[in-house]
């Protein structure tokens, strides 16, 4: 007896979902998600025996387009143009934190010699040269 498939999925890149479970998931029909695909706004894997597959990344973003575009009466070029921008967005802020978790080296370099009395002393001075 096989045990029933999860409740959850990791939504990364090594995950795919079917062209039908990614409309269920995102609350478009199988022809708004063909039209994304012209557009260029989604690209599926290369085709398997059971039909396009999408990276699971993709859920969440289209999701959140999705949505947007039923609260904002957006047509679905819009909505494709939308997913983009979040994807770029979502680039943005991991390429933020990332660089936030490593300060710059000169965050961590020891002041130069010279203590206070070479910082206190005015440009142009003997001190300062």
């Amino acid at each position: 007896m096989t045990p029933p498939p999860p409740e959850w999925l990791w939504l990364d890149e090594s995950h795919t979902v079917g062209h039908a479970e990614l409309c269920d998931a995102c609350g478009l029909g199988p022809g708004d998600l063909d039209e994304l695909v012209d557009y260029g706004a989604l690209t599926p894997l290369p085709d398997g025996p059971a039909g396009p597959r999408f990276s699971a990344q993709c859920l969440l973003p289209l999701r959140d387009a999705a949505r947007m575009g039923r609260d904002y009466d957006l047509d679905l070029f819009t909505v494709g143009t939308l997913l983009g921008l979040l994807a770029r967005i979502d680039v943005l802020e991991r390429r933020l934190q990332a660089l936030a978790a490593h300060p710059p080296w000169y965050a961590h370099a020891p002041l130069h010699g010279g203590g206070a009395a070479h910082a206190a002393a005015p440009v142009g001075s003997a001190a300062s040269r």
